[in-house]
């Protein structure tokens, strides 16, 4: 990871009281995954989105320096190139997270008092035990929580089996397509706050993130509305 500079106590202070009171959200990007140990013993890490889009452009032939404005187009193409069946499989080859184990921060995470855990990662590290309900589809948000006492996980762009959100046209039409979860997100940015772990301000992925965040914020200021700046890769 990153080297930071240590966070300063007084918003240390405010996160722990909201985490204690049940109103922290933990949004968990790449970044966490990446900090995955391979079960074989290797150095091997699950990649970034770069290392993704990367990935993808080798499989698929297409150079990415033509898409250096709007990187999540590069998967756009591969659906052009072959088909969404390809991309999808091509995704889960990359991002094998069977053969991972999760990570020491996973384990500690999760362990914490969190309202609840928003993702846009595929793989189910955060959830490798099973000690979560997931949230994956769009249906799944009309029973989320019913007869169930565990914790929800809403992996907002879906998981490895269904990679719901993953081209830049997936990006371009979420809310539509994804009106509960739109809503969701929307209630989570206004009435939790809200801790991004594992993103970089550099990933297209989490660029997309904050711009949605925006538009559901308006003209109101991230940290008004209890925002809390996360950890980045």
């Amino acid at each position: 990871m990153a080297r930071h500079d240590p966070v300063p106590e007084r918003p240390l202070k405010f996160l722990a009281k909201e985490l204690q009171a049940g109103r922290l959200v933990l949004f968990v990007g790449a970044g966490l995954s990446h900090l995955a140990p391979a079960k074989d013993g290797s150095r091997r890490r699950l990649p970034l989105w770069d290392g993704l889009l990367d990935h993808i452009a080798k499989e698929f032939g297409i150079n990415r320096s033509e898409f250096s404005d709007d990187p999540l187009r590069v998967l756009d193409m591969a659906v052009t190139v072959r088909d969404r069946p390809a991309l999808i499989a091509e995704v889960a080859n990359c991002i094998d997270a069977e053969n991972f184990d999760p990570s020491k921060a996973h384990k500690e995470l999760k362990d914490l008092p969190w309202a609840y855990f928003v993702t846009t990662n595929y793989d189910d590290l955060l959830n490798k035990d099973n000690k979560f309900r997931s949230i994956i589809t769009e249906d799944l948000y009309l029973w989320e929580g019913v007869h169930s006492v565990k914790k929800l996980i809403y992996a907002i762009h879906g998981n490895l089996d269904n990679p719901h959100t993953l081209t830049r046209e997936d990006y371009r039409c979420w809310g539509e397509r994804n009106p509960r979860a739109s809503r969701r997100l929307e209630d989570t940015l206004f009435n939790r706050t809200v801790l991004f772990v594992g993103y970089s301000i550099s990933d297209p992925n989490f660029g997309d993130i904050l711009n949605r965040v925006k538009r559901i914020m308006g003209d109101k200021s991230l940290t008004q509305k209890g925002l809390a700046p996360g950890l980045g890769a």
